[in-house]
């Protein structure tokens, strides 16, 4: 029942986000234009270097607070959290400070004139939304840890609200910064209200939170650097893209291509909210029962690839009213960003099940490869494909590079499960018991 609601209030949590963040960058054109959209976007990208070099701080966390209160041990619980106190937040503090200079070097390679201006004056803002970004996420996906994961989707969603109301007001009075201010808003909620929940949830004692515990630290931090890999490889493939489209495209492009990327990326990311709950149970159908393991997986991969080719589809009809909206025109351009980007995340879509199983099956290194593979082709590909065609050539680069980074860990995943890459749609699907589960979950 837990896991039903936690599911019911993850889809509930993502579509608010949905609905804010594109209410906020619809607000953002209207007020300062699509220019300033693509200015904050390459900073938020830039500060997100500082995850490079977090060491797993901000990662390791969550099996660990899972263990521990699957053994209803709260001492522990307290203990493991402790590892962010020490680690997330003075470790990110300090790499927002050295990264701030290098940072505003940096971006004289792929902004100019008053863009590099405004954006050069704005990167402490964007530093300081990111660390708070990463310590609220911290502490809000230790709920999630802990089986409260219904609890964070209405922490999350209250804190969504408050950062549309405030950044309707402050976007008006500071511009960008105000932006900037109502995103932190946000994280500081976050913080103070997961804190108060596992307090009241679990009976933590918050005042535990500030007692070291060295072997913890070790064990999480050790644990994080493996889970991290893949999220800065991952990291830097999405930073890659807003840098090498600003420097060949312009940042008018930039602002294009965000929209059309935060369009095409959502269904990818409401899967991410599904697939916290798909992992658990691949998990544990590898250590008990392997046949059970694969009908589930072949049952998930048919299911996602044909979400995925639906997906495009869906895409493809809505962008020109998404152009509309956004843009108050059909942009052609856009039109061919929101195609390109679409084929891209029905790629990442139809990856989903092998990502999680190698987690599941604790290999992580096509994972790895996979993402690593797409950093590579997005470098070399975006300079040259830029450098010949500008903002199309970009965008082009991307899907070859989104293709690589899904086809790597289903070819080896499938390779090693001795599976076919192509799903078996007629009998994997099995269309007649999803009906049945879909009817009654309903009931239920």
């Amino acid at each position: 029942m837990t896991m039903k609601k936690s599911v019911r209030w993850a889809v509930v949590e993502f579509l608010a986000i949905l609905f804010v963040q594109f209410f906020v960058m619809k607000f953002i054109i209207m007020e300062l234009g699509i220019a300033a959209l693509g200015v904050w976007s390459v900073l938020m990208s830039a500060a997100q270097i500082a995850g490079f070099l977090g060491m797993g701080t901000a990662a390791g966390a969550g099996r660990f607070l899972s263990i521990a209160h699957s053994r209803n041990n709260i001492e522990d619980i307290e203990s493991i959290l402790s590892t962010i106190v020490y680690g997330t937040i003075p470790l990110y503090a300090l790499l927002s400070v050295i990264l701030y200079f290098p940072i505003s070097y940096g971006l004289t390679f792929v902004l100019h004139s008053d863009a590099l201006m405004q954006g050069q004056a704005l990167i402490g803002w964007a530093l300081l939304s990111f660390v708070a970004q990463t310590i609220s996420a911290s502490f809000a996906s230790s709920l999630t840890s802990v089986h409260l994961g219904y609890r964070k989707s209405q922490i999350s969603i209250m804190g969504m609200v408050i950062q549309a109301i405030l950044s309707v007001v402050l976007i008006k009075r500071q511009g960008l910064e105000g932006l900037a201010l109502a995103q932190v808003s946000n994280y500081v909620f976050l913080i103070i209200l997961a804190l108060f929940s596992l307090r009241k949830e679990l009976g933590l004692r918050l005042g535990r939170l500030l007692h070291w515990n060295g072997d913890h630290f070790r064990v999480v931090i050790l644990f994080g650097l493996k889970v991290q890999a893949t999220s800065i490889a991952w990291t830097g493939f999405e930073m890659s893209i807003r840098f090498i489209m600003a420097r060949f495209g312009g940042i008018g492009a930039v602002g294009l291509y965000e929209i059309a990327y935060k369009v095409a990326s959502q269904p990818r990311i409401f899967m991410f909210f599904i697939g916290q709950n798909i992992a658990p149970v691949l998990a544990g159908a590898w250590g008990q029962d392997k046949e059970a393991f694969y009908a589930f997986y072949k049952q998930t991969y048919a299911r996602l690839v044909s979400f995925g080719l639906l997906t495009i589809v869906g895409i493809l009809v809505a962008s020109p009213l998404v152009s509309y909206i956004m843009l108050g025109r059909i942009e052609p351009l856009f039109l061919l960003f929101s195609a390109l980007t679409a084929c891209g995340t029905a790629m990442h879509i139809a990856a989903i099940p092998s990502e999680l199983a190698a987690i599941a099956i604790g290999v992580l290194k096509y994972n790895i490869r996979g993402t690593a593979t797409a950093v590579a082709a997005m470098l070399l590909c975006g300079t040259v494909f830029g450098f010949f065609f500008q903002d199309i050539g970009v965008a082009v680069a991307v899907l070859i590079s989104s293709c690589l980074a899904a086809t790597t860990p289903i070819y080896f995943g499938h390779r090693a499960f001795a599976l076919p890459l192509l799903p078996r749609f007629r009998s994997d699907l099995d269309l007649r018991n999803l009906f049945r589960n879909l009817l009654n979950s309903k009931r239920n």
